[in-house]
């Protein structure tokens, strides 16, 4: 199937833009649900996490503290490849589950976080869309979900080291309302069918 990978930097709009993708009748991957799924109660990747980082890191309801480990792998690198490490192959091998039993859909959106992309083109992909904002209204959309300026900083820092923008085949600037966006979305939308369809009949 014809895939699209979504990727961007954190709060740039990437779950607004693949919310508007679904409604328009795209198969959507959101590679941040499987990390929440994996890494909730009962997830495959808790056992691993516990080991790993150790009980502190696992809240009252079984979940991973998911703001005592951002508070900790944001600030240290280590940390932060060891979680890495121990996540992304979880998360590749449900995104290929699930993209390889994708039927009845004009295409595939794969929804990539940035820290992602790297370990992730074990699917084959044919167009890359980035979607980016202004660095202010990034900072205030993160202030707004309750982060430090610290934490903020230094997820910024790590971004930034990150070359994703060049890769782009497309680029969405998300930094109007979401009618805007929408109306973006619906532009790529047509494009990829088409795209799609040409793709098939290879």
């Amino acid at each position: 199937m014809f895939c699209v990978t979504l990727t961007g930097g954190i709060a740039s709009g990437k779950s607004a833009a693949s919310r508007f993708f679904s409604q328009q009748g795209a198969a959507v991957i959101d590679c941040d649900e499987i990390s929440r799924s994996l890494t909730a109660s009962g997830g495959e990747a808790i056992p691993l996490i516990r080991t790993c980082f150790g009980d502190i890191f696992i809240d009252d309801m079984g979940s991973m503290d998911r703001a005592r480990m951002r508070s900790a792998v944001f600030f240290d690198d280590e940390a932060r490849l060891r979680l890495e490490r121990l996540l992304h192959p979880l998360i590749m091998d449900k995104a290929q589950e699930r993209f390889r039993n994708l039927s009845g859909f004009p295409y595939a959106l794969v929804v990539v976080p940035v820290l992602l992309e790297e370990s992730f083109w074990a699917i084959s992909v044919q167009r890359i869309l980035v979607i980016r904002c202004d660095p202010l209204l990034q900072r205030e959309r993160l202030r707004a979900r309750g982060l430090s300026s610290g934490e903020i900083g230094a997820i910024l820092k790590i971004q930034e080291k990150l070359v994703w923008h060049h890769k782009c085949d497309d680029l969405i600037e998300n930094n109007g309302e979401l009618e805007s966006l929408e109306s973006l979305v619906k532009h790529y939308h047509r494009r990829y069918c088409i795209a799609a369809s040409e793709w098939e009949r290879k």
